[in-house]
C-alpha cells in the first residue's frame, strides 16, 4: 500500500458473533484504535502510526447504550505476538503495511490466540 495516511488493519469477522476490535500499543497498554465488525462482515481501520502493537478482540451480541462495548461479552482474546508496524520511505513513495486477521476457528489454523479477561479487555 502507498500512502502517507498511516497502516491500516482489517478484520474478517468469520464468527456467529459481532466483534469489538481493539489496537493497544504494546508498551503502554493505551487502546490507539476501536472498531466494530459485525457477524460475517469485514471492517478496516487506517491512519495507525508507527510503532508496535497488540490487536485484540470481543464477541458479544448487543452493544450497550454507549456503543462501545458489549451489554453482554461473550469471550476475549488477543493474536499472540504484537506487531511492528514501520512506514518506509524512499525517494520516490512511501509505503505503509496492512495487517489483516480473519476470527473463527481453523482446524490446524497458523495463528493460536490467547484467551483475556474481560477486564483485560475492557480496561
Amino acid at each position: 500500500m502507498s500512502s502517507s495516511d498511516g497502516h491500516s488493519l482489517e478484520i474478517r469477522n468469520g464468527s456467529s458473533g459481532n466483534a469489538i476490535i481493539k489496537v493497544r500499543a504494546e508498551r503502554s497498554g493505551a487502546v490507539i484504535a476501536t472498531f466494530f465488525v459485525q457477524s460475517n462482515q469485514t471492517g478496516q481501520i487506517s491512519g495507525i502510526p508507527d510503532g508496535r502493537y497488540s490487536v485484540q478482540y470481543a464477541f458479544g451480541d448487543a452493544l450497550d447504550a454507549s456503543c462501545k462495548r458489549f451489554v453482554q461479552l461473550n469471550g476475549a482474546g488477543q493474536f499472540p505476538r504484537a506487531e511492528t508496524l514501520q512506514t518506509e520511505r524512499t525517494a520516490t513513495q512511501i509505503t505503509t503495511q496492512v495487517l489483516s486477521y480473519t476470527l473463527y476457528a481453523v482446524a490446524s489454523g497458523n495463528v493460536t490466540p490467547q484467551r483475556i479477561s474481560a477486564e483485560d479487555f475492557e480496561r
